[in-house]
């Protein structure tokens, strides 16, 4: 009658029909030995000196001043002069706070329209100095508490760095 169990099972799991009655299952890992040699150390240099190596490599491609002219770059290539203009536009705000070489903090920012959940949000007003796409700004952001950008109130371009230093001098 062994055999008939044997049969029967095999007929209702016929996935497992090749296991029954062979000591090991065939979907078990195989055995490892617990004294078994270490791998041997690699003889390349890590992925994280590779990565160090990329980083200097993009940090030596930008100008001195800039953070973000590698992305000005990247987005005239992709999308041509004039859609990159005015992704530079319409994004301001972020990219003058990264791009910032110089911040002086002017106050809290006070507005009218103030609505329920602005009410806990306490916004500065920050002056930033900002090197972009090879022209220096001047602008004033309202940054929250976490020092994010949230909105660009103004910006001036400037011609020249010194032009753009006493700009940031006389802003009030």
């Amino acid at each position: 009658m062994a055999a008939g169990e044997t049969a029967l099972k095999a007929a209702r799991s016929p996935r497992f029909a090749a296991q029954i009655g062979t000591p090991t299952p065939r979907f078990a890992a195989p055995a490892a030995a617990l004294t078994a040699a270490s791998p041997p150390a690699p003889q390349a240099p890590s992925s994280i000196l590779k990565t160090e190596k990329m980083g200097t490599a993009m940090t030596s491609s930008m100008n001195k001043y800039g953070r973000c002219d590698a992305l000005v770059d990247a987005l005239q290539a992709e999308f041509g002069g004039i859609l990159a203009a005015r992704i530079l536009e319409a994004e301001a705000v972020d990219f003058l706070w990264v791009a910032r070489i110089a911040e002086r903090y002017l106050g809290l920012h006070v507005g009218d329209e103030m609505d329920d959940e602005d009410v806990s949000q306490e916004l500065s007003r920050m002056l930033v100095l900002s090197h972009l796409a090879g022209r220096w700004h001047v602008g004033l952001c309202l940054v929250d508490g976490e020092g994010t950008a949230v909105d660009l109130l103004w910006k001036r371009p400037f011609g020249s760095r010194p032009e753009a230093e006493l700009g940031f001098a006389q802003a009030r």
